[in-house]
C-alpha cells in the first residue's frame, strides 16, 4: 500500500504482483465504464493495468494496458479483438484514466478531459475466465503493471463527460 490519488492505493512491482478478482462475467460489461488513477514507473512491453480474461486474446474484454509507453484498450467478443487508442503515458506522472464504451463509440478521457474517441465495430461479450488488476496472467504472460494503482472502478453503464469530470475533480 502507498499514497495514491485518494488515501492509500496498491503498489506493483513490474515482475509477479497482481490482483485476481474471480471469474464473474458481470466484470466484462457489454457497455461500460473502467477508470482507474494510475502512477507507471516502467512502461516498456506489456504492462497490463485491468484484464478481463487471462485466456486468450479474443477473450481479454476489457483489457486496459500500456504497451512501449502507450495507453491502450481493447474490446473482444470471444472471437474478434478490436484495439482502441494509442495515447503516450510518461512514468512517474499521476493520471486518471478513464475509459467507456457504449455499443458504437470508445472514448479515453485523460484527467478528465476526452482526449479521443474512436468507432466501436464489435459487441463486447464476457467469458468465466478469471479477471486481474496489475496482470495478465504471471508467470506464463509477465505483462505485469509496474507502479500505482488507485480506485479502479467498472461499471456497466457509459458514463458521461461530466460525469468523468467530477470525479476526477472530486
Amino acid at each position: 500500500t502507498s499514497n495514491g490519488a485518494i488515501d492509500g492505493a496498491d503498489i506493483f512491482d513490474g515482475s509477479s504482483s497482481y490482483l485476481s478478482l474471480g471469474t464473474d462475467s458481470n466484470l466484462q460489461p457489454v457497455v461500460g465504464t473502467l477508470s482507474v488513477w494510475l502512477n507507471a514507473t516502467a512502461t516498456n512491453g506489456y504492462r497490463t493495468i485491468f484484464t478481463g480474461s487471462t485466456g486468450s486474446s479474443v477473450t481479454r474484454h476489457p483489457w486496459l494496458f500500456i504497451y512501449n509507453g502507450n495507453l491502450r484498450f481493447i474490446l473482444t467478443n470471444n472471437a474478434v479483438e478490436e484495439s482502441h487508442f494509442l495515447n503516450t503515458i510518461l512514468t512517474n506522472t499521476m493520471y486518471y484514466v478513464t475509459v467507456t464504451w457504449n455499443g458504437t463509440a470508445t472514448t479515453l478521457y485523460i484527467n478528465g478531459v476526452a482526449v479521443k474517441t474512436e468507432t466501436q465495430s464489435i459487441l463486447p461479450a464476457g467469458n468465466f475466465n478469471t479477471k486481474r488488476i496489475g496482470g495478465l496472467n504471471p508467470p506464463s504472460y509477465p505483462n505485469v503493471f509496474a507502479g500505482i494503482l488507485d480506485e479502479l472502478r467498472l461499471s456497466k453503464i457509459a458514463r458521461s463527460a461530466s460525469y468523468v469530470k467530477t470525479c476526477y475533480n472530486n
